[in-house]
């Protein structure tokens, strides 16, 4: 009876516990040192994996002045995402995959750049990405609801980075791309979102359940 109680918990303990996000691509960490403005324009950076993995989570720093002596104006809550294929070192026309960041946690760092405080951001995606190793991928970022004005949020830059320097694309047309003079920081992951149980589980551990309803039952009758 123990034993049984035991299989059945370990199951329910499989079923419910969140994987372990992994890395599958480190772009660098920030500098403090600057950034590229990323309201008015979609900014793009490099990367590529050595293995195939699918892209769930995303992860990146922001430099935010509206507060500062610099102006702008406080981040909408507005975060796009874009996926694009290269084509001849700069993001192509048009991304193969694009779509808002969910459970988006922005977070003070506490740290300061160029007079303006320093946010981490980490959000899912709406749906996962498959991506093939050894293939070359721009990753790109809006942080807001249109493209109407400049809010002085900048996506940071790094001083480690992978490849080559930022694009960016005025309006978010995808067929202005300039070239930035610096490497953005940002980082990609796995599996960061808790499984939900498959049908097939939750059949196994229902009927385990009734079972040892069952089990219980029948021994308090034959007492």
């Amino acid at each position: 009876m123990k034993k049984f109680i035991l299989l059945l918990l370990g199951i329910l303990f499989l079923a419910t516990t969140p994987s372990q996000a992994i890395t599958i691509f480190n772009g660098g960490l920030p500098d403090l040192l600057g950034g590229n403005e990323t309201t008015g324009w979609v900014n793009a950076e490099d990367f590529s994996l050595t293995q195939n993995h699918t892209l769930t989570d995303a992860h990146f720093w922001s430099l935010e002045g509206y507060d500062t002596p610099s102006g702008g104006n406080p981040w909408d809550g507005t975060l796009k995402y874009y996926l694009f294929n290269d084509n001849s070192g700069q993001p192509a026309g048009s991304p193969f995959a694009s779509g808002n960041g969910q459970n988006i946690v922005r977070t003070s760092t506490g740290r300061v750049g160029l007079s303006m405080p320093e946010y981490e951001y980490n959000f899912d995606l709406q749906a996962p990405i498959n991506l093939s190793a050894n293939t070359t991928y721009w990753f790109g970022l809006h942080l807001a609801s249109d493209f109407s004005g400049m809010d002085n949020i900048v996506w940071e830059m790094t001083s480690n980075g992978f490849g080559l320097t930022s694009r960016y694309s005025l309006g978010g047309t995808f067929d202005n791309w300039g070239t930035g003079s610096m490497q953005l920081a940002f980082y990609l992951t796995e599996g960061g979102a808790a499984p939900i149980p498959e049908p097939t589980t939750m059949l196994l551990l229902g009927s385990g359940l009734i079972g040892l309803a069952g089990y219980g039952r029948k021994k308090f009758f034959k007492k």
